[in-house]
Formats: structure tokens, C-alpha cells, sequence
């Protein structure tokens, strides 16, 4: 009877710390986002980014390891006929919670930026 005790101890103990120690971290998966012409806030991976743009463009969030988000947005190509830019046309992204802007101009057709969580932003 001892041994049958032994057992079932040593059985639930192995139950109850199994699931302890097999979790694994949750990582964040990469998103891409339509962005229309407006003002757009993005949660990703605990952050928020806040999109200001007058034309429609898509953003790609990507954890990309320890402690870096890496943004990519791209302009959409103009419709056939029309012209690529108006002049006066803005896109501005910043990083709500650290009152950082990462991107304020004109919009580019291809931009990528880093964000260091625990860091600031490095441009790329």
C-alpha cells in the first residue's frame, strides 16, 4: 500500500507541475493593417502606435525579438491615370505612452522604422 501511495503522489505532483513548466512565452504575431486617411491607433505587442495620414496606406507590425517592433508602411500605388502625390499630403506616426513621433513628412511609398521598447526608435 505504501508503494501504491508513492506512486500516486509522485503521479499527481508530475500532474500539477508539468503545466508549469511547459508553458511557453506568448510572442506577439506580425499584422498588417489597412490604414485609411484619418487619424488610426494600432495596439500591438502592448504598444500603441497612432497613425495621422491623408491617404490610404498599409502598415506591417513584426516583434522581431527581444525588444524590438519593426514598422513598415507602404504607400498603395495610385490608381491608373492618376498622379502618385498631391502636394500638402501628411503622414505622421507616433508612439503613444513614450510621446515619440517616429514619422512626420510626407508619405514615403516604402518606410521601415525600429522601435526598441526599452530603448526609442531607430530609423532604418
Amino acid at each position: 500500500m505504501k508503494r501504491f501511495s508513492a506512486v500516486l503522489f509522485a503521479f499527481a505532483l508530475f500532474i500539477t507541475v508539468t503545466p508549469v513548466v511547459c508553458e511557453a512565452q506568448e510572442l506577439p504575431v506580425p499584422t498588417t493593417v489597412a490604414i485609411f486617411p484619418g487619424i488610426t491607433e494600432v495596439p500591438y505587442a502592448g504598444e500603441t502606435f497612432i497613425f495621422t495620414t491623408s491617404v490610404k496606406l498599409s502598415a506591417k507590425l513584426e516583434w522581431i525579438g527581444g525588444n524590438e517592433i519593426r514598422i513598415q508602411v507602404r504607400t498603395g500605388p495610385a490608381p491608373s491615370g492618376e498622379m502618385a502625390l498631391a502636394p500638402g499630403q501628411t503622414l505622421r506616426i507616433c508612439w503613444e505612452g513614450h510621446d515619440e513621433c517616429l514619422y512626420d513628412g510626407v508619405p514615403p511609398s516604402e518606410w521601415t522604422g525600429i522601435v526598441r521598447t526599452e530603448g526609442g526608435f531607430t530609423e532604418k
